[in-house]
């Protein structure tokens, strides 16, 4: 009798194992939809997010860059070497985010103090469009808005005194 009952309950605990591993086995495959419907989320987040290919971080280290670089156009010891650096910049980074980076910094960077600085500050926007060229017609779905953005920017210094500034912005 006592073996009929322990046979009885070792098939009843066999009888629980086989229902458990069924449910870990569905559990398992439940968790590998969840994680596979994660990583698509996670795709497509990336996708949006880095639409040229350029990382936020990469971004942002451009715009640190570029705007030291505007900074350092006020000494007369640096100007050179910050025009040099500003040009290979531009002639590296030509993306659309990066267009959108020079003429930000160029908008809100406060004017130079010489004028002089302020001569090479408004030789970059024309710079800018020369190295852009076509693709400023392509810099998004209305591309009259930068062209507008970087005539506005050059009206400042058309406001300038000094006429070095003025033929600079005219050229530009």
């Amino acid at each position: 009798m006592e073996e009929e009952a322990k046979s009885l309950s070792t098939k009843e605990f066999l009888q629980a194992l086989r229902e458990e591993h069924k449910s870990i086995k569905e559990e398992q495959k439940e968790l590998q939809k969840i994680q596979s419907k994660l990583q698509r989320q996670r795709d497509r987040y990336d996708q949006k997010k880095l639409k040229s290919g350029v990382s936020p971080d990469d971004l942002q280290q451009l715009r640190e860059r570029f705007t030291c670089a505007l900074t350092r156009l006020n000494s007369i010891d640096t100007r050179d070497v910050a025009i040099k650096e500003i040009r290979c910049i531009i002639e590296k980074n030509t993306s659309k985010e990066a267009l959108r980076i020079y003429l930000s910094s160029l908008s809100e960077h406060p004017k130079g103090r010489s004028h002089h600085s302020r001569e090479q500050e408004v030789d970059l926007i024309g710079y800018i469009a020369q190295i852009y060229g076509d693709k400023l017609l392509e810099t998004g779905p209305n591309p009259l808005k930068t062209l507008i953005r970087m005539a506005e920017i050059t009206q400042v210094y058309f406001k300038d005194l000094t006429r070095k500034v003025h033929i600079a912005a005219g050229i530009s």
